[in-house]
């Protein structure tokens, strides 16, 4: 396959209807240059596509810079910014704070890492933003990212209101949840579990959790052998099993 070159000429005009041309080969130039471009859609496309951007404040002329996709999440155009105008797109109640944020990343109190919500400045939608940065002191410069995180808080909320519920649901009709995973060797148990077995803290190596304080050698080897039979060919099981509490109370859980 042919690679094609590329050449600069520059040509001086000399006396008696001559000139001389110098012929430059510029072909990693142009090819630089076309990789930059390819380099730059590519970040455009990934920013967009992520809701994810890029942002710089120089400290010695107050300009902050953002990326496209930067542009994108707050909602203007231009690219250029001066830092106080900037400042408007979050909403007032987050100003003292990001002000707080960015003075102790500077001072190098702590790293700089905040949640806060935007209005965007075309459409007005309200959105919540995270962001995080470094301070560059030789530079005197603050180079940071932001990502749109609204729909992930929106999930997160979600989740959080269908375990309440969850929980809610277990507590009321006596029932909890457990889950092995053998590959790790942990346990989980849902704060129903142990309510159901008396109050008493279940780990999440469920080798230092020892049922057999609660029920008898041969309920324990059963269970033992049904959750053996599980794991190694997903039997599915279910058994009832007589458990004494700390109270010497008996009970029987399924």
């Amino acid at each position: 396959r042919m690679k094609r070159q590329y050449f600069r000429v520059d040509i001086k005009k000399m006396e008696n209807n001559l000139a001389v041309a110098m012929v430059t080969d510029v072909t990693q130039e142009k090819n630089f240059e076309k990789e930059k471009k390819i380099s730059t859609f590519r970040l455009r496309r990934a920013e967009k596509l992520a809701s994810f951007g890029s942002w710089e404040i120089d400290l010695n002329t107050n300009r902050m810079y953002i990326t496209e996709g930067a542009c994108w999440i707050l909602g203007v155009e231009n690219n250029e910014w001066l830092y106080d105008d900037i400042k408007k797109i979050p909403l007032p109640d987050h100003r003292e704070s990001l002000d707080a944020e960015l003075q102790a990343l500077i001072k190098g109190i702590k790293p700089y890492n905040i949640r806060f919500r935007i209005k965007r400045a075309d459409d007005g939608e309200i959105r919540i933003i995270h962001s995080i940065a470094e301070f560059r002191k030789d530079k005197n410069m603050v180079f940071g990212v932001i990502h749109d995180i609204t729909e992930v808080v929106s999930f997160e909320k979600a989740l959080s209101e269908t375990n309440n519920d969850l929980s809610l649901a277990q507590k009321i009709a006596k029932i909890g949840n457990w889950i092995y995973d053998s590959a790790t060797n942990s346990l989980k148990v849902s704060g129903q579990v142990s309510r159901i077995l008396g109050g008493i803290s279940v780990p999440d190596d469920p080798r230092l959790f020892d049922f057999k304080k609660l029920t008898g050698a041969a309920q324990l080897e059963d269970l033992s052998n049904a959750c053996f039979h599980a794991i190694n060919d997903g039997t599915a099981f279910e058994r009832q099993i007589q458990i004494i509490l700390k109270d010497d109370t008996e009970k029987w859980i399924e």
